[in-house]
């Protein structure tokens, strides 16, 4: 279920806290993440590596701090994150803004 749920990419959510976006990188169970508040709040953005343990989600910032959520998918594309500093976000894949182009004639 790992696979279907593509984790790489960009997922946007909105909270009382604020809107941020979450960017994984890497292959379909690991890789390295960045978060940054979409609201211009002039918070840096959290970066560290993140992997799939279970039905769970871990995010090792490299300040050394460690989130681990409860990861969900849902029918309609989204996914949820349920932990310490993320709880019940739900979190929608945002679509990037590159668009590929045509190699040769």
């Amino acid at each position: 279920w790992i696979r279907a749920l593509q984790l790489p990419g960009r997922w946007v959510t909105e909270t009382e806290q604020g809107r941020f976006a979450l960017e994984l990188s890497g292959g379909p169970d690991r890789g390295t993440y960045v978060e940054r508040a979409l609201d211009d709040d002039g918070r840096p953005p959290e970066e560290g590596a993140w992997h799939v343990d279970g039905n769970a989600l871990c995010l090792r910032a490299h300040d050394g701090s460690e989130d681990r959520c409860d990861l969900r998918a849902f029918g309609d594309g989204s996914s949820g994150l349920d932990g310490p500093r993320r709880q019940a976000r739900s979190y929608r894949r945002s679509a990037a803004n590159v668009v590929p182009l045509r190699r040769g004639p």
